[in-house]
């Protein structure tokens, strides 16, 4: 696991969801990430 690849993917996901709070791929993103945990 990239600690650095999980804050930037994280910090890309907490822009997206202030862009559009109803953005469901916010939450497929975090599934995403959780995966590559």
């Amino acid at each position: 696991m990239n600690l650095k690849s999980f804050d930037q993917a994280k910090e890309q996901a907490d822009k997206a969801i202030e862009l559009a709070p109803d953005n469901k791929s916010y939450t497929k993103l975090l599934e995403e990430i959780e995966k590559q945990l």
